[in-house]
């Protein structure tokens, strides 16, 4: 498993954490969700950048999810999916380093891996249809 993909894990993990009331502490959180995976200093260095992208982005992240999720509220999504859709939108949209189908790809393993049977095909279809609204533009 690569450094980047590691990165990703971390940032769930720490995503996770914030939503479900862990919100002190943020740099100590990021530093233990990033020995858990074993992160090292150019893996660490990407965690914080994509955690820094979406959580200074947070508000439009969330709109762009809204847009996507038809006839659901945001906060009605499963934790997990929400949290690693708004992990790809993040790269999508904010980390041009970051090749759109790579992001899209990283994400369905993501859902695949810590969501329910569905969230691989869930992931999978908003974060393509953000992708094409993208591409209209």
């Amino acid at each position: 498993m690569g450094q980047r993909h590691k990165a990703r894990c971390t940032v769930l993990d720490l995503l996770y954490s914030i939503e479900i009331g862990n919100k002190d502490n943020i740099e100590e959180n990021l530093r233990y969700c990033a020995s858990l995976h074993k992160l090292n200093a150019d893996g660490f260095d990407f965690a914080k950048k994509l955690f820094n992208v979406i959580n200074e982005n947070i508000d439009a992240i969330n709109s762009i999810l809204e847009k996507h999720v038809k006839n659901w509220a945001i906060n009605r999504l499963a934790i997990v999916d929400k949290n690693i859709l708004r992990l790809g939108i993040g790269e999508i949209k904010y980390l041009p380093d970051v090749p759109v189908k790579v992001a899209i790809d990283e994400a369905i393993e993501l859902a695949k891996k810590y969501g329910s049977a569905d969230s691989g095909r869930f992931v999978n279809g908003i974060l393509d249809a953000v992708f094409n609204d993208d591409r209209q533009v």
